[in-house]
């Protein structure tokens, strides 16, 4: 399960139902533990993260994967982490959690998203728009594809049955969402969902 809670702080749960792997997705600071390997960023400047795409480091030490420009793609990662224990190889949990805004140039217009992703392939040359420069049309659900997403989707995508243009979803192998769920957080006081509008340029927090 993952908890997302708009920002500021407010106390406000979000989550989509995941039986999985524990998982926290966000975008702004950012901690990561499988064993001895971590990463713990408050900021990006000093992060020394590999860049692709049109991903940059802005002057103020933002992580901006692009520019708001349609039909672009952006990546950003840290060094390889290794998941299997040893030596036992056993594959370990994880989690990670950051802030993020979507802020993108027309209030009502919307490019596919972003998302968080594990895979042992290098993807610099995948499609961007609603391959979310993970995955392109030929190998898209290859059993081949050693990729675990989860994808925060701005448009609705009927060639991947996307349940709306406002979801979170968890993909294995491919863009078709294995689980989704509307973007929202349960009220702590009411314990009431309430929707969370991706593309409404505010900060949210997922973790």
């Amino acid at each position: 399960m993952s908890q997302v809670t708009p920002m500021p702080d407010k106390k406000c749960k979000c989550f989509i139902p995941c039986q999985l792997l524990f998982l926290f997705i966000g975008l702004n600071q950012a901690s990561f533990t499988i064993t001895n390997d971590q990463f713990v960023y408050s900021g990006f400047a000093q992060a020394n993260l590999n860049l692709d795409g049109a991903a940059i480091i802005t002057p103020d030490g933002l992580l901006e994967l692009t520019n708001g420009t349609f039909n672009l793609k952006g990546h950003a990662n840290p060094t390889d982490l290794h998941f299997h224990a040893l030596p036992s190889g056993y594959v370990q949990s994880f989690s990670i959690s950051f802030v993020f805004s979507i802020f993108l140039a027309y209030l009502d217009k919307s490019d596919d998203g972003m998302a968080f992703f594990v895979t042992r392939k290098k993807i610099s040359s995948e499609l961007p728009a609603r391959y979310l420069g993970l995955l392109n049309n030929h190998n898209n659900s290859k059993a081949s594809n050693h990729i675990f997403v989860v994808d925060l989707n701005t448009n609705q995508n009927s060639e991947f049955h996307d349940i709306n243009g406002n979801h979170v979803g968890i993909n294995i192998k491919s863009l078709h969402s294995m689980q989704s769920h509307d973007v929202g957080f349960f009220d702590d006081k009411t314990f009431m969902f309430k929707n969370l509008s991706l593309i409404s340029r505010e900060m949210m927090k997922c973790g």
